[in-house]
């Protein structure tokens, strides 16, 4: 990616590298795209026979550069084009193998696999596979095309993809592991020669701390290829060094129990010798953030309660406290956190096996939209108003529930429905049934969208007994009612108050006391309706409003 020069495909290429991995959007700006691929096209082109014949291209297409950002695109249209552009740029035959970059989450994922399915079809590439998805979508993607490879994030830095079953499921089915980032960038590369275990072995062995990395990798599975990044030759020249090198049966474990399992307290109570017994229960209580976690957690009395909002920390460091407890005389604990990947789900129930302890899942499926108005409605209780979007980023730092929109939008795309198969005793999946709109109280509303108040006959309204009120956004007209306003820009939900999201709604609501069951919002447009549906507001087009007496 950061390859400024054919130098190092060279000296890469002479060493006996045999894969190369590309991507379009990999250049020196925004205007370069495909300036990586041509370097590599030349490199392998200055080669001799026998090492153009050795070497395996991978090239990653479904990403744009813009204004210096790369942003997902997977239509199909721009997948095809953009697979045939870097075929023509590496040098005319089909692509060796190809890979989807990055999901989009505009694009239903089915519609990007089926493109990279029309490219061996059309002779475009010979393998396709996946780049940055995790085990479900790989399953979802392989149910319509031969996946060849996978490519994720992968190092002692990163376990997801093991944790989480991922590299299991390849190796049973031969689909290649590519890990990039094996070293997790340059300044963490820097510190693993340093850590005992590896130090240790790097000595023993007389080569260096990132080589002793690269063969634990390689040895996790027989189906795992390090993609070290590289932008100096003596880096080259490590990497190349680190191929033969085979690390023994214990060496592995002993970095295996250093970088995946779960760390155990160093001086536990006396431990709880693995039982049978039934009185031991481990509840996972998982859902988007504002889904209710919390309040089923709550309700389970005579469970201790391992959640990051209370004691901190990362997720690892619930499983550890958890492992503390139940070596310590613990038989009941819950866990409520979003664990939306297997991954992050996997070290509780590693933790629980150890103590024999059955665990049990409880999936709180509750809609976008319902958590949305949770979420909102909890700020405001908190902080008496919405806050902005810069102090949301340093309230996170104390207040866990103090989330921008785009983590609820993050949970969601990272889902992996939990599974028996992860070694839950159950699995769980509880609707969200609300019970009273947060602020409600008992006066009837016309709430009018702004840019259509020309068109709304409100006084009639008021008149008639009704308390009209207004959104808007960015600018709020003057107005003989309170209008609540959002002043952010157009473009991503970085706030609270930006329809279709429910702040604006439940900010009048707490100010007025309305019954938003009896209420009505007068807007036009998928973000009114959508404001309208989250608060339970009726809905309705200037031209379609009922009269106010009709109730």
């Amino acid at each position: 990616m950061r390859v400024t020069s054919g130098d190092i495909l060279d000296a890469a290429l002479r060493g006996g590298v045999a894969m190369l991995d590309t991507a379009d959007v990999y250049g020196e700006s925004d205007a370069d795209v495909g300036g990586v691929e041509r370097l590599v096209a030349a490199a392998i082109g200055r080669a001799v026979p026998e090492v153009r014949g050795r070497v395996t291209v991978v090239s990653k297409g479904g990403l744009r550069r813009d204004g210096g950002r790369w942003t997902a695109d997977g239509r199909a249209s721009h997948v095809i084009e953009a697979a045939k552009a870097t075929r023509e740029r590496l040098g005319g035959p089909p692509l060796a193998l190809h890979l989807l970059h990055a999901v989009d989450p505009q694009v239903e994922l089915a519609t990007s696999v089926r493109a990279l399915a029309r490219l061996v079809e059309d002779g475009v590439a010979e393998r396709v596979g996946l780049s940055n998805v995790n085990r479900t979508m790989l399953e979802e993607a392989s149910a319509i095309v031969d996946v060849s490879a996978v490519e994720i994030e992968l190092g002692p830095h990163r376990v997801d993809a093991v944790r989480g079953g991922l590299v299991r499921w390849c190796e049973e089915r031969g689909v290649a592991v590519l890990a990039y980032r094996p070293l997790g960038g340059v300044e963490r590369a820097k510190k693993w020669g340093r850590q005992v275990a590896v130090k240790e072995i790097a000595e023993r062995r007389g080569v260096a701390g990132e080589e002793v990395v690269l063969a634990w990798l390689r040895g996790l599975s027989p189906v795992v290829v390090p993609l070290p990044g590289v932008t100096r030759a003596e880096t080259v020249a490590s990497v190349v060094r680190s191929a033969p090198l085979v690390l023994d049966e214990d060496e592995l474990r002993r970095l295996s129990a250093e970088w995946i399992e779960v760390r155990t307290s160093t001086s536990p109570s006396r431990p709880r010798p693995r039982t049978t017994s039934t009185t031991l229960d481990v509840v996972v209580v998982m859902g988007m953030q504002g889904s209710g976690k919390s309040t089923v957690a709550k309700e389970m009395v005579g469970h201790e309660r391992f959640n990051r909002d209370e004691r901190g920390g990362s997720i690892e460091k619930m499983a550890r406290l958890l492992d503390e407890a139940l070596a310590g005389g613990v038989e009941k604990a819950v866990l409520d956190n979003t664990y939306p990947s297997r991954a992050s789900r996997a070290g509780v129930v590693d933790v629980a096996r150890r103590y024999g302890a059955p665990v049990r899942c409880i999936w709180m499926d509750t809609s976008i939209e319902d958590a949305q108005v949770n979420a909102a409605a909890r700020l405001i209780e908190t902080y008496g108003r919405l806050p902005e979007p810069e102090e949301l980023n340093r309230l996170a730092k104390q207040d866990p529930a103090a989330f921008r929109p785009s983590a609820q939008f993050n949970w969601r795309r990272e889902l992996e429905p939990p599974s028996e198969d992860e070694g839950f005793a159950d699995v769980e999946r509880r609707a969200f049934r609300r019970g009273a709109m947060p602020f409600v109280g008992a006066r009837k509303a016309l709430v009018v969208e702004m840019k259509l108040v020309g068109e709304v006959d409100w006084k009639v309204w008021r008149d008639a007994g009704w308390l009209v009120v207004g959104t808007a956004w960015e600018e709020a007209p003057a107005a003989d009612f309170e209008v609540a306003l959002c002043p952010h820009p157009a473009g991503p939900p970085v706030c609270w108050c930006r329809k279709p999201l429910p702040g604006l709604g439940l900010l009048l609501t707490r100010a007025h006391g309305i019954d938003l069951a009896r209420s009505w919002h007068v807007g036009r447009g998928a973000a009114d309706k959508g404001f309208a549906a989250r608060l339970g507001l009726r809905f309705a087009e200037p031209g379609e409003l009922p009269p106010p007496l009709v109730d």
